[in-house]
């Protein structure tokens, strides 16, 4: 909240609780205290760099190499914040953390720094065995490099079940016209999910081959799918 409304002066307070713990408590499910310790850390890095102190940066910078997935997230959120580009390769390093936060908060930042030198690194994690936000997040940053050479990688996701609507409304943003056909054959799929995130994939292209095709979503079983198919058919 300091952060928020930008009041300065507590800034030395908050880079307080960046210092380490004096005690080390062993993780458990059963011992929330020891799961979330470095919670406080993590949302210091982050206020520091909503205030744009960047004279914390290398101690931020210090947490991106921490054991611990808050440390590493709020610090590159942080460092994210405050525009410290300097940072860039150690923050693209962490695309091949473990931890599926500590992924997202490094491809916000890669994305947020328009890093397109990484999208080839970004692509490859497309094909992982990741976790769902990964990918998604993966997918939205190559478009929002308008990484077009990426688009083949993109497609090969069309295919997948948890995967195939952020690659259509990727594909689309990155105006890849020529997967319009294959973007098409999804909104007959089984997920309704999936049905209404080929709609907008398709009103983002703005194509009206599909017209008739989209009518019959006119009277899908999924209200939420109806109203795409109709923005899409009134238009």
């Amino acid at each position: 909240m300091l952060a928020v409304i930008g009041d300065l002066k507590y800034k030395k307070d908050i880079a307080k609780l960046l210092k380490d713990k004096n005690h080390t408590l062993p993780k458990s499910e059963d011992n929330l205290e020891s799961t979330f310790k470095n919670f406080d850390r993590s949302r210091a890095a982050m206020a520091l760099g909503l205030m744009g102190a960047k004279e914390y940066a290398p101690n931020l910078s210090i947490l991106l190499r921490s054991p611990d997935a808050d440390d590493k997230a709020g610090a590159t959120l942080g460092l994210g914040y405050m525009c410290a580009r300097e940072y860039i390769s150690n923050i693209a390093n962490l695309l091949d953390d473990d931890n599926e936060q500590v992924q997202v908060s490094a491809l916000e930042v890669l994305g947020e720094f328009d890093a397109t030198e990484y999208s080839k690194k970004i692509a490859s994690l497309l094909n992982s065995r990741t976790g769902s936000m990964v990918i998604e997040t993966a997918c939205y940053t190559l478009a929002r490099f308008n990484s077009k050479e990426q688009a083949s990688e993109l497609a090969r996701l069309l295919n997948e079940r948890f995967r195939k609507g952020y690659a259509a409304k990727a594909l689309a943003l990155l105006g890849a016209k020529e997967y319009a056909e294959n973007i098409v054959q999804l909104i007959e799929d089984d997920d309704p999910l999936v049905r209404s995130d080929a709609l907008i994939a398709l009103g983002i292209l703005d194509n009206k081959d599909y017209i008739n095709k989209i009518a019959t979503h006119l009277q899908d079983k999924k209200i939420f799918v109806r109203a795409y198919a109709a923005v899409l058919y009134y238009l």
